[in-house]
C-alpha cells in the first residue's frame, strides 16, 4: 500500500539533469489523485527530473506545483467545448505547444484520444499508455504489456511507468498542502472538536447514497462528538442537518480538499474526495456497489469499504456509522500508543 505521504521540495539544479517527462491525466478528480503516485515516485527516484502534467482545468487544483510538478499544463476544456469544432485550433495550439520540452517519456495515464493526441503532439521519445479505449488511441500511443484489467489503478499506474524504466522511489502522493487554507476553513468548527467530513454527492446517480441516509449518519456522528462538515458540488442537494457546517456548493475544489485535509474521519461514496483523503492520510469509510471496489477503492490501508448490492443506497446508516466509529476508534489507539 502507499504510505501518507513524506516532506519533500523540488531538487534545484538544470532540468536536463534528471528524465524529462509527461504525463497525461485530464480527469477526473478521483482518477487524477490516482494518477499522483506516478509523478511522485518520479521526483524520488530522480529529484533533478522535469515533470509536466497535462490535466483539465476543472481538476488542475489536485497537481502540486510546488513540490512534485515543474508545468502545470491545463487544457481548458471547460471553455472549449462551448466552442464547438472551433476549439480545435486552440487545442492544437495546447498540444504543439509541449513540444518545446523535449521529453524524454510519455505517459497517457487515461487512455482516451484526447490524452493519446497530447502525447502524439508532444512527441516524447518513448511513450506508454494504461490502455487506449479505441483505435485512434492504441495507435497514437502504445499499451503497456503488463495490462491486467483486474488491477487496482493505482497499481497500474505504477506498472505503466515501469515498463518505461527503474524508478525505485516512493510512490506516496504527494499532494498540494494548502496550509493557509486549511488554517482559514479550520475556524469554522471547534479547535478541540474532531471534524467528520461527508461529500453527500456523487458523479453518478447509481454511486450516490441518498441525501436521508447521509442526515441519519450526520446526526449519528455529532451524538458521538463529532463536528461535521459537508461537501458537495453546486449540482448536489444537501441535507438538513442542524448543527452541521454546510458547505455544500460553495467551495472550489482546492477549499475541499482543504477540509478533507484537515478532518479526523472522511466518509464518501464512490467519489473523488475519498481517494483525496486517502492521499492526505485521513481515515476514510467509503461506500461501494455499483463499480467494483479491488479497482476503485481509496488506496490506502487506513480506511473501510462498504460494499452494497449494485449500489450503496442499499446500506444501512447504522453499517456505515458503526463502520466510522470502529475506524476512528482503531485511529485514536494507535495514536495513544
Amino acid at each position: 500500500m502507499v504510505p501518507r505521504p513524506m516532506a519533500l521540495s523540488k531538487a534545484s539544479g538544470t532540468p536536463m539533469s534528471g528524465p524529462r517527462v509527461l504525463i497525461a491525466r485530464y480527469s477526473a478528480i478521483g482518477d487524477c489523485v490516482m494518477a499522483a503516485p506516478v509523478p511522485s515516485r518520479i521526483r524520488r527516484s530522480h529529484p533533478n527530473s522535469f515533470l509536466v502534467w497535462a490535466i483539465e482545468d476543472r481538476c488542475a487544483d489536485v497537481v502540486d506545483s510546488e513540490r512534485l510538478i515543474d508545468v502545470v499544463a491545463v487544457d481548458e476544456r471547460t471553455k472549449w467545448r462551448r466552442q464547438g469544432p472551433r476549439s480545435w485550433g486552440p487545442k492544437l495550439r495546447f498540444w504543439l505547444s509541449l513540444r518545446k520540452h523535449k521529453f524524454d517519456l510519455g505517459l497517457d495515464l487515461q487512455g482516451y484520444p484526447k490524452t493519446a493526441l497530447c502525447l502524439a503532439f508532444a512527441r516524447p521519445r518513448r511513450t506508454v499508455s494504461v490502455g487506449g479505449k479505441d483505435a485512434l488511441s492504441r495507435m497514437l500511443v502504445p499499451s503497456m504489456k503488463g495490462y491486467d484489467p483486474s488491477m487496482h489503478i493505482v497499481e497500474r499506474n505504477l506498472a505503466a511507468l515501469g515498463e518505461l524504466g527503474d524508478f525505485p522511489g516512493d510512490a506516496a502522493p504527494i499532494l498540494p498542502e494548502y496550509r493557509d487554507i486549511r488554517d482559514r476553513l479550520r475556524q469554522d468548527w471547534p479547535a478541540e472538536t474532531p471534524l467528520a467530513s461527508l461529500s453527500v454527492g456523487a458523479g453518478h446517480s447509481n454511486k450516490a447514497y441518498p441525501a436521508e441516509k447521509w442526515a441519519e449518519v450526520a446526526q449519528g456522528l455529532i451524538a458521538r462528538g463529532f463536528a461535521v462538515a459537508l461537501l458537495g458540488g453546486p449540482e448536489v442537494q444537501a441535507p438538513q442537518i442542524p448543527g452541521a457546517i454546510d458547505y455544500v456548493g460553495r467551495l472550489r475544489l482546492r477549499e475541499s480538499m482543504a477540509v478533507v485535509a484537515s478532518s479526523a474521519l472522511h466518509l464518501a461514496a464512490d467519489t473523488g474526495s475519498g481517494h483525496i483523503a486517502a492521499g492526505y492520510g485521513v481515515p476514510v469509510v467509503s461506500l461501494f456497489g455499483a463499480t467494483p471496489a479491488a479497482r476503485f477503492r481509496p488506496y490506502t490501508d487506513n480506511g473501510v469499504v462498504l460494499e452494497g448490492e449494485g449500489s450503496p443506497a442499499t446500506l444501512d446508516p447504522s453499517q456505515v456509522l458503526q463502520a466510522a466509529t470502529e475506524l476512528w476508534e482503531r485511529n485514536a489507539r494507535a495514536i495513544s500508543h
